[in-house]
C-alpha cells in the first residue's frame, strides 16, 4: 500500500478549527511530536489516523487524501514563465515543495498574479491608466469559472442525479418534449405552455412555482425549449445534490451563490438531455463531430460545445476542451473550462486569432492551429451561434462560439482532418491580448505592453508604431 501524506492540508485543517497540535494529538490519542512529524510530511499516517481525522473534522477520507499537486504544478509553471517574473526560474523541485509545504502562500500568490492579469483585461477595455482602475478583486464571473475549473467542470453527484432523472422520465430521445411536460405533469403536477412574445415580454422563461405553470417564449427553438424544462425540473429535484456542493464552499469571492446554483442546474439540465454515456459514445464515434451529436440527442451547437466541457473530468481519456463566447464587440461572455491554461483563462482578444472572422462567415466551422508567446500550441474551431430573436429590431444577435483544446490532442478531432500535423508553419502565432502580449514585431500590436519594453528607435519605423 502507498504511503499516505497530508501535512499541509492537516495543518489548514487544524488551524481553521483553532487547534492545537497538543489538542489534536490528545483527541487521536497519539504524541504530539507524531502530529509535527505528519504535518511537516515526514511521517505518513496509518488508515485507522486517517479514519479518526475524517470523523474529527467531517470530512470525507477520499478528500484529505485528495491532491491536486499535478494541476497546481502545471498552474504555478505556466505563471512564472510570465515575462513579468524577471530573473532565473524556479525549478520543478522548488515549486513542488512550496506547493507542499507553504499551500496558503501559493493560494495568494495565485490570487495576486489573477488579480494582475484582471488589471491587464481592464486597461485593455476600458482604455484608463492603472491609477484610474475601480477596485478589481475577483469578478462574480470569474469566481464561478474558477470554481468550476477546480472541480473540473464534473460533478459526478450531479451526473448520477441526472440519469436517476432520465430514467425515470424513460422514453426514446426523439420524443424528449414530450416526455418532459409528462414528468412535470404526473410528478409535479405542472404544466407547461408556449405564450406569444406580446405576452412575455422579453422573457425567455417563467415558472409561476405557486400556480404550478411553466410559460416558455415562442421565441425558444425546440431544444431550447426542452432545456428550460430540464432546468426546472433539475430546481425541482436536484436541488439536495447542488446544495450539498454549494455548502462546502469557502470561497469569499463568491457572494451570489445563486448565480452558481443556476449554473449548477443548468449542468444538471444538461446532463438530463445529454446522458453522460450516450454522449461520451457519440463524442468518440464521431470523432466529436458536433453538429452530429447535436442532430443525434436533439440538442443546440451550443449545448453540445458546453457539454464536451466536462467529459473529460469524467474519464481523461477525453479531450479537455475549453469554451469560450464572445459577442461582436469581443466582450467575453462566458468561459467554459475543466483545465487551466493561459488560452481559456484569459484568450480572446487577440486580433491574429482567425475567430473573429466567424462572424463574416456565420454558422461556419473554422479551425486553427494556434501558438502562444510561451511556446504552448492549442487547436480551435470558431462558429457562430444565434440568439433568440424577439423582433425585427433584435435580428442578427449573434455570439462566437470558441472551442479549443492543446493542440496534442488535435488527432483526435475530425476538424483537424486535411491539416498536417508536422508541418512546421501550421501555427499561427497569437497572444492572450495586446496588453500582456509580450510577443516582438506583431502587426496587429495595438497597445504598448504594460510590462515589456519594445525596442523603439526614431529614427526608423516599424510595422507598427509601437517598436522599430
Amino acid at each position: 500500500m502507498a504511503k499516505i501524506f497530508i501535512g499541509p492540508k492537516l495543518r489548514q485543517l487544524r488551524k481553521s478549527a483553532g487547534q492545537t497540535q497538543s489538542y489534536l494529538a490528545n483527541e487521536l490519542k497519539v504524541s504530539p511530536a507524531y502530529i509535527n512529524l505528519i504535518e511537516n510530511n515526514q511521517r505518513s499516517i496509518s488508515v485507522a489516523v486517517l479514519l479518526a481525522l475524517s470523523d474529527i473534522y467531517k470530512i470525507d477520507a477520499k478528500e484529505l487524501t485528495s491532491s491536486n499537486e499535478f494541476e497546481a504544478l502545471n498552474e504555478i509553471r505556466a505563471i512564472v514563465k510570465d515575462p513579468i517574473f524577471a530573473g532565473q526560474q524556479p525549478d520543478l523541485q522548488e515549486i513542488r515543495a512550496a506547493i507542499e509545504n507553504a499551500p496558503n502562500l501559493i493560494s495568494q500568490f495565485v490570487d495576486l498574479y489573477n488579480a494582475y492579469q484582471k488589471l491587464a483585461e481592464h486597461t485593455q477595455k476600458t482604455g484608463n491608466t492603472i491609477t484610474d482602475v475601480e477596485t478589481l478583486g475577483n469578478s462574480q464571473e470569474s469566481s464561478i469559472y474558477s470554481f468550476l475549473q477546480k472541480h473540473s467542470n464534473h460533478f459526478s453527484t450531479l451526473e448520477d442525479k441526472a440519469q436517476e432523472i432520465r430514467s425515470i422520465i424513460g422514453g426514446p430521445q426523439d420524443d424528449i418534449y414530450a416526455l418532459l411536460k409528462r414528468h412535470l405533469r404526473t410528478k409535479h403536477s405542472i404544466l407547461s405552455e408556449v405564450q406569444r412574445l406580446s405576452i412575455m415580454s422579453g422573457t425567455l422563461r417563467e415558472f409561476d412555482e405557486q400556480n404550478k405553470r411553466i410559460y416558455l417564449s415562442e421565441a425558444l427553438n425546440q431544444a431550447n425549449r426542452n432545456f428550460q424544462l430540464a432546468f426546472v425540473i433539475a430546481k425541482l429535484e436536484a436541488e439536495k445534490e447542488v446544495n450539498d456542493i454549494i455548502n462546502k464552499i469557502q470561497n469569499p469571492n463568491l457572494e451570489n451563490l445563486d448565480q452558481l446554483r443556476a449554473e449548477l442546474f443548468n449542468y444538471v439540465a444538461a446532463s438530463i438531455l445529454m446522458p453522460l454515456s450516450e454522449f461520451t459514445v457519440l463524442a468518440k464515434r464521431t470523432n466529436y463531430d458536433i453538429d452530429r451529436i447535436a442532430a443525434g440527442l436533439g440538442v443546440t451547437f451550443e449545448q453540445v460545445c458546453h457539454r464536451l466541457t466536462t467529459i473529460h473530468g469524467a474519464d481523461n481519456s477525453f479531450v479537455p476542451f475549453f469554451l469560450i463566447r464572445q459577442d461582436r464587440a469581443g466582450n467575453v461572455t462566458k468561459r467554459v473550462s475543466g483545465v487551466s491554461n493561459k488560452i481559456s483563462d484569459q484568450g480572446g482578444g487577440c486580433p491574429v486569432w482567425n475567430i473573429h472572422s466567424a462572424f463574416q462567415t456565420p454558422d461556419i466551422i473554422i479551425p486553427q492551429f494556434i501558438e502562444l508567446w510561451d511556446e504552448k500550441q492549442y487547436f480551435s474551431i470558431a462558429r457562430t451561434v444565434e440568439r433568440p430573436v424577439f423582433s425585427r429590431r433584435t435580428q442578427d444577435r449573434r455570439l462566437l462560439l470558441i472551442l479549443g483544446c492543446e493542440a496534442k490532442y488535435a488527432e483526435q478531432l475530425g476538424y483537424a482532418k486535411g491539416f498536417n500535423l508536422d508541418e512546421k508553419t501550421l501555427y499561427t502565432k497569437i497572444g492572450t491580448n495586446c496588453h500582456t502580449c509580450p510577443r516582438q514585431g506583431c502587426l496587429q500590436r495595438a497597445h504598448q505592453p504594460i510590462h515589456v519594453k519594445l525596442k523603439f528607435d526614431q529614427f526608423k519605423r516599424g510595422a507598427t508604431r509601437y517598436e522599430s
